[in-house]
Formats: C-alpha cells, structure tokens, sequence
C-alpha cells in the first residue's frame, strides 16, 4: 500500500517509463489492489488520455495514494514579473491578475544582465512561495494552482515546474515556483543561462525539484525581430552547453519554420539560434547591445525580399 501510495502523490510530477516500471513492481506483489491496476490501466492509455483518466479515478477515491481535489488552495504567493520592454508586458501583468489562486504582484523593469535581474527579484520574494515570470510569457489561468498543488503534496521540494507552448519550438520549459525559505542565502551568478546554475546549486542541498508534462501558459518569443533574435541566440547558448542531444530537433523546428513562413522575425530566430551554438560569451550579456545589433541585422531583413 506504501508503494501505490507513493506512486499516487508523485503520478503528475514525474516520468511515465519510470512510474510505469515502479507500478508493475506494485501490482505484481499484491495483485489483489484494485487501485494498482486501475493507475497501471491508466498509464496504459495514450497519453492524451491517461491524465484525464487518473484525474477521474482520484476524484472517485478510487486510487490510494492520489487524493481528490476538495476545498480551496491558497498560498502566500509572490508574483515577480521580469521585463526589459517586451510587447507582451500587460499581457503578462493581466495573466498573473487573472490566476484562480491570487498572487501578491511585484515587477523588476530594464534591469540588466538577467542575473541581476533574477537577483532584484529575489529580494523581492517575501512570500512563502515566489513565481519569477518573464514578461513574454502568458500564464494559463490555473497555472500557479497547479504549482502550488505540487508543492504542497512534497515539503522536500524547493521548486515546481511546469511547461510553456513557443511557436516554434513547441513544449518549452519553465515557469517555476520556488519554496521562498529554500533559496535563502543564493543568488543567480553572472553566467551563460544562470537559471540552470541556480537550479543546480538548489539540488546540490538535497533539495527536490517537481516536474509536470502539463502545458501550463505560452512563451511568446515571435516579438520584434530585435528581440527575437535575442531570444533564440540564448537558447542557442543554453543548449549547446545543458541539451546538445537537443540542438538538432530545434533547429529542424526553426528551420522548417522559416521555410514556410519566409519573414523577418523567423528568419532572426534561425539566425539568432545558430549564433548562440557557435557564441563564446563568459557571462550573460547586457539585453540592450545584442538588440542595438540585432535591430541593424532586422533593418536588412526588413529591406530584404524574403524568397
């Protein structure tokens, strides 16, 4: 029962192959479980279905282990939006105001590089929980409710994660929700994609880090082609240095992309990207000179017939 019940709380923040092998151990020791077999069913099941289906299955009672949803969730929830004059700033700003669990809304603006922003809104981060929201992203209304639902169902964890949808590259991570006593005494270092060297830093305490395959708002990187461009050259960056088995599958996407659409802002985001691979920057860089440099590249492309 120890084991199913294990299995139910960390169904929705890990891996399916893993809980998969987990389960079939379970309900082969004590196949007389009725719930061991119905979540194995429900792994079973293609997996535009298997969520719903375990999520009916707990509101049933039918799962040991996975408690139903019941009662109001709420948390001290500090809302840290980070922008340096992105076109989807309001946009940003009504999403968090809209959220079904309600968040205390503080904003870090033109701060630069991105560490010392990340470390501006750290000392902002006076609540029990913290959500650092970059301005290009759109949050689903129930995103800091489902944040929040993993984080309390797991008090060794530091941070939940969940995943942002981008026009080119698709499933994207992260919005993250942090455990404020958790990050006490760090700070993000002047460094190529300081968020993962933060991360690590915070799993290196022994800290859990809760995952979910759930989609849970938009990553709007198609902006001017300035921005654009600075965008996918981090990504660049952070995947040949964290996802090289990566580097190949995006740059597909990107590439298809502008064949397609043929236009300034995809044709930034390839050339941006493929700078990043082949970029040997020491520290992140101020947001202001690549856009000077990247507006004079999107003045030839906008002079440019694309064919």
């Amino acid at each position: 029962m120890d084991s199913l019940a294990e299995l139910g709380r960390v169904y929705f923040t890990r891996r399916r192959r893993w809980l998969a092998a987990r389960l079939a151990a379970a309900v082969l020791r004590a196949p007389w479980r009725v719930g061991g077999w119905l979540m194995l069913f429900g792994l079973a099941l293609p997996r535009l279905w298997s969520e719903m289906a375990l999520r009916i299955l707990a509101r049933a009672n039918l799962v040991p282990g996975v408690r139903p949803c019941a009662g109001p969730l709420a948390g001290d929830i500090v809302a840290i939006v980070v922008s340096t004059g992105e076109d989807t700033y309001e946009r940003c700003l009504a999403s968090v105001r809209a959220q079904s669990v309600p968040a205390r809304l503080k904003t870090v603006l033109d701060v630069a590089p991105m560490s010392a922003a990340f470390n501006r809104a750290l000392d902002l981060a006076d609540g029990e929980f913290h959500c650092i929201v970059d301005a290009d992203m759109i949050l689903s209304r129930h995103c800091f409710r489902r944040l929040l639902s993993m984080l309390r169902d797991e008090p060794r964890a530091y941070c939940a994660l969940g995943l942002l949808r981008d026009p080119l590259l698709g499933k994207v991570g992260w919005v993250k929700m942090f455990r404020t006593e958790m990050t006490r005494g760090l700070r993000y270092q002047d460094v190529i994609a300081c968020d993962v060297q933060f991360d690590r830093a915070l799993r290196d305490r022994g800290w859990l880090r809760l995952e979910t395959d759930e989609v849970l708002g938009q990553h709007i990187s198609l902006q001017d082609p300035g921005r654009t461009f600075h965008t996918y050259r981090r990504r660049g960056q952070k995947a040949r240095l964290f996802w090289p088995e990566a580097i190949a599958k995006e740059l597909r996407r990107i590439a298809i992309a502008f064949a397609r659409r043929r236009d300034a802002l995809t044709a930034a985001a390839l050339i941006g990207y493929c700078q990043g691979l082949s970029a040997d920057d020491k520290g992140e860089k101020d947001f202001r000179d690549i856009e000077s440099r990247a507006e004079k590249l999107a003045q030839v492309l906008r002079n440019f017939e694309l064919t």
